[in-house]
Formats: C-alpha cells, sequence, structure tokens
C-alpha cells in the first residue's frame, strides 16, 4: 500500500494487489484535510475505472479523465468553487500534483468565475 501526504496530512492512498505480475485491483482512496472524498477502482481491465465520490464530504470532487488510457486528474475544491487540491495520474496511480499548479489553476479559475459574473 503507498501512502502520500501533503503538508504532513493524507491524501492519496493507493492499494494494488497483483497476480503473478498481474493487476488484479487497484483501490485509490482520496483525502483532503482528514475527509475522504472518494475512490477510485480499476480491476483486470486497466483501461476501465470507477469513481465514486463519498457522500457527505464538505468539499467537491471532479474525476477528469482525458482517455480511457489516460485518467487524468481529480480536482477537489471548496463548495463555493475554490479549487484546493489537485490529483494527477501517471501509470494508473494517482499523486498529489504540485503546489505551484494548485495555485495556478485556481488563480485562473477564480479569474474566469469574476468574468462570468461581471457578464
Amino acid at each position: 500500500m503507498d501512502v502520500f501526504t501533503r503538508d504532513g496530512q493524507t491524501n492519496p492512498v493507493c492499494d494494488t494487489r497483483t497476480q503473478d505480475g498481474a493487476l488484479m485491483v487497484r483501490i485509490q482512496s482520496f483525502y483532503h484535510d482528514g475527509f475522504k472524498l472518494g475512490y477510485s477502482l480499476t480491476t483486470t481491465t486497466p483501461e476501465r475505472q470507477d469513481f465514486v465520490a463519498e457522500a457527505g464530504s464538505p468539499y467537491s470532487v471532479c474525476f477528469r479523465s482525458h482517455s480511457q488510457y489516460d485518467a487524468g486528474y481529480v480536482y477537489v475544491s471548496t463548495k463555493d468553487g475554490s479549487l484546493v487540491d489537485i490529483f494527477t495520474c501517471t501509470n494508473g496511480v494517482y499523486y498529489p500534483a504540485d503546489s505551484h499548479l494548485i495555485t495556478r489553476l485556481s488563480d485562473e479559475k477564480k479569474n474566469a468565475m469574476k468574468r462570468d459574473s461581471a457578464k
């Protein structure tokens, strides 16, 4: 099991199980600020993933895939739309994104929301 942290707190937790070197199942749970946000499930068909958001979370979660072979990103936002965390995927495993990426995308999102509200 791989446990990743950001600022001392658990972020994604990846549990990959293989048999004879082949993927059997990979469960990746996502956390922010101590709250479980949801998880992704990949089985013996790695080009398909199921994503489940945790009910009652104070955060919104967006799972964005790029293609059937590239899982893409998981975005975490507050209920008012502020982006607070991002997980990026490499070879089927999610990692915390660099903090500068979160800051840049959060600023871009805020500016876009301001432009839309000014119309």
